[in-house]
């Protein structure tokens, strides 16, 4: 199969999940929050778990990475599930630096797009300034109003919603524009 339509077909799966992810945390926050928390702890336990089984289990090479990885997650694990208050203030501060990092990055990557005369480039600009803003306000709403992570959960969800929208909008936008520059470049060859 042709590597751009497996690419394209990818990143449309990709989108189309963040989508529904985006919109059952919009939906369900305090659900999604408990379930996000609970998921994190037990799957830092059961891999905290492995990596130290795998580190017993073979005598022949013991290797500190195995030990120091298995002892952390099982930290992270207990901890987590200990105070998950304090572990989702964490995942808000987090999610909106990743959403304010992503922002800087589309917006790299739009210049990029403006820089190739890109006919669509703008729709990538509009993205960055969305993801940005997003991370920046999902900032601002905590430190305004720290007892809402029912709210920081909607606007994390509704930040993965309009990013997979506008994954979408860029792969049918761009994908025509992708496909004119591989005919030149292969007809040049």
């Amino acid at each position: 199969m042709n590597p751009f339509i497996q690419e394209r077909n990818r990143r449309i799966t990709d989108a189309i999940v963040l989508i529904v992810i985006g919109l059952l945390m919009c939906f369900f926050s305090t659900i999604s929050i408990e379930v996000f928390t609970m998921v994190c702890g037990i799957l830092c336990l059961v891999f905290g778990s492995f990596y130290l089984f795998v580190y017993f289990w073979s005598f022949l090479i013991h290797d500190a990475d195995l030990l120091l990885r298995g002892i952390f997650l099982i930290l992270c694990g207990t901890l987590i599930l200990s105070y998950p208050g304090a572990f989702v203030y964490f995942m808000v501060y987090a999610t909106s630096f990743f959403l304010m990092f992503t922002g800087i990055e589309e917006f790299a990557y739009s210049l990029d797009l403006a820089s190739l005369h890109t006919k669509y480039w703008a729709v990538d600009l509009i993205d960055s300034i969305v993801l940005f803003g997003l991370g920046l306000a999902l900032i601002l709403v905590d430190v305004f109003n720290g007892k809402s992570p029912e709210l920081l959960s909607i606007f994390a969800g509704a930040s993965l919603a309009i990013e997979g929208v506008m994954e979408l909008i860029m792969i049918f936008a761009l994908h025509r524009d992708f496909k004119k520059i591989h005919k030149n470049v292969v007809s040049n060859q």
